[in-house]
């Protein structure tokens, strides 16, 4: 490297043996995905498979956005074929990039779906750590994070890899103790915890996961949560902890009409897990949590 001769070799030896980066490809989201836009963050891409997701997908040489729109000169949203990688915290794209028709023509999003989808927001700035996220942060290298390999039944990571902080419900009548279920890859219930609101803050995730890791004697590679602005905070926060990815997680919650009156949990939930920043998911397992609870699931 010209203009860094000295330091490359450790850059290069990083990527390739941080779970955050190479080591965790085998995490990644393939499929169609609409070109929406971009902003100074990235190009904003939604998978055809579940359009109420939004990844923001750091460019190689030029924006993803960028290099399609200047190919293509579309009037509306085109459609392609895309894996998405994670690395260090960010969203990258395989330069491996192909149309949805299997020919040159590019297939673009009609006006009813044109005007539907979101457009290409800004994404919100987050403000720096506070003291009491500072010191939580500088405790998670004190832990060893459980290894991704070998990976668990069906390519999933090993079930301890994965910690995953599910919301019993997102509403105030059905949650109103705020009540947070800690789930592994396997589906099984690990911890629980309450939060003050209905949203964790991202210290209170951190918490929690420092005192499980300290019961445990190690931390996750994966932190699954599925509130969508905890995730943007706990990104920020852990961008520079080596071996941790944070992930946003959608769960889809049914009522469990075998449930007893009054139980302390009175509705399964099958995880139909999006990763927000470098996953993939596919859920449904469950795990019985206290006082006839069944838990959120989420693998990956």
């Amino acid at each position: 490297n010209p203009t860094q001769p000295k330091g490359s070799y450790d850059l290069i030896r990083n990527a390739m043996t941080s779970t955050r980066a190479v080591k965790g490809w085998n995490v990644r989201v393939t499929g169609e995905f609409w070109i929406i836009g971009g902003n100074s963050d990235g190009t904003l891409v939604i998978p055809t498979c579940n359009t109420r997701t939004v990844y923001c997908v750091a460019g190689l040489r030029l924006p993803l956005a960028v290099q399609i729109m200047q190919q293509t000169k579309c009037p509306r949203p085109p459609k392609f074929n895309l894996t998405l990688l994670p690395w260090f915290g960010r969203l990258v794209h395989d330069p491996f990039i192909s149309t949805t028709s299997g020919t040159d023509r590019v297939e673009v999003a009609s006006p009813l779906l044109t005007a539907k989808q979101p457009p290409a927001v800004p994404v919100e700035k987050q403000e720096p750590a506070t003291e009491a996220e500072r010191a939580l942060i500088d405790n998670v290298p004190d832990f060893e994070p459980f290894d991704m390999t070998p990976p668990g039944p069906d390519g999933r990571p090993p079930p301890m890899a994965a910690w995953n902080f599910i919301r019993k419900s997102e509403s105030e009548e059905d949650n109103p103790n705020h009540d947070i279920f800690v789930i592994n890859a396997a589906g099984q219930q690990i911890d629980r915890m309450k939060s003050k609101d209905m949203d964790p803050t991202a210290g209170e995730i951190l918490r929690k996961m420092l005192v499980i890791s300290i019961k445990v004697g190690r931390r996750p590679s994966i932190l699954g949560v599925d509130c969508p602005g905890t995730v943007a905070r706990l990104q920020f926060l852990l961008q520079e902890t080596k071996d941790i990815s944070v992930v946003g997680i959608s769960v889809k919650r049914t009522r469990n009409p075998n449930a007893a009156a009054g139980a302390d949990a009175g509705a399964d939930a099958g995880a139909d897990a999006g990763a927000d920043a470098g996953g993939e998911g596919g859920g449904g397992a469950s795990a019985g949590g206290e006082g006839g609870a069944d838990a959120p699931a989420l693998a990956e």
